[in-house]
């Protein structure tokens, strides 16, 4: 019996989410399509009905994946400096030591910056259209073009380098810090 369109979609959206979550932990060479599909509850044969090969795959979760982006694309400001200030909570919660946890392993952009560079040109094509997303959402805010840049470096190259500490007290101190430096880029309106 042929499967539906929407049991298909479903399927691909559960590869998506695992192996976002997988790739984010691992690394784009760490993980397997065996072990993705594993984790899916599916085998590699099915993999091949949704995706061409791992790194057609990769890119899409770049292309795809991002709580951050997404919750920045949802605010529902009407003026400038309604979707300022909410651009400011997002971000200022993205970089919470309290949020570390869960914004860490969620984060695509601060995850797997260096496996888009290397995992070919479709991954860094779609790494690029992700940054340029966050750029046209704080642009949407009026944050000046001399700040934008500024702006996304700091917050995730923030998460970055805190995924590379060993010391709980490290993390906080970096992401505090770099709260800080937010506010000065980005004060209330």
């Amino acid at each position: 019996m042929p499967l539906t369109k929407q049991h298909k979609y479903l399927t691909r959206q559960k590869i998506l989410k695992v192996s976002g979550r997988l790739f984010r932990e691992n690394g784009f060479d760490g993980i397997s399509i065996d072990r993705i599909m594993e984790n899916c509850g599916l085998t590699r044969g099915g993999f091949y009905a949704h995706f061409s090969s791992k790194s057609e795959l990769f890119s899409e979760v770049i292309r795809s994946d991002h709580d951050l982006l997404d919750r920045l694309e949802a605010r529902q400001g009407i003026s400038k400096q309604e979707l300022l200030r909410e651009a400011r909570d997002i971000l200022g919660q993205y970089l919470s030591p309290v949020n570390y946890d869960k914004i860490a392993n969620s984060c695509t952009i601060a995850a797997l910056v260096g496996d888009a560079v290397h995992a070919g040109k479709e991954s860094k094509i779609a790494f690029s259209e992700a940054l340029k997303r966050f750029h046209n959402e704080l642009q949407r805010s009026e944050v000046t073009e001399q700040k934008i840049w500024p702006i996304i470096v700091l917050t995730t190259g923030a998460m970055t380098l805190a995924r590379s500490l060993m010391s709980k007290k490290e993390v906080n101190t970096l992401l505090l810090n770099c709260q800080k430096e937010l506010d000065l880029l980005m004060p209330e309106p």
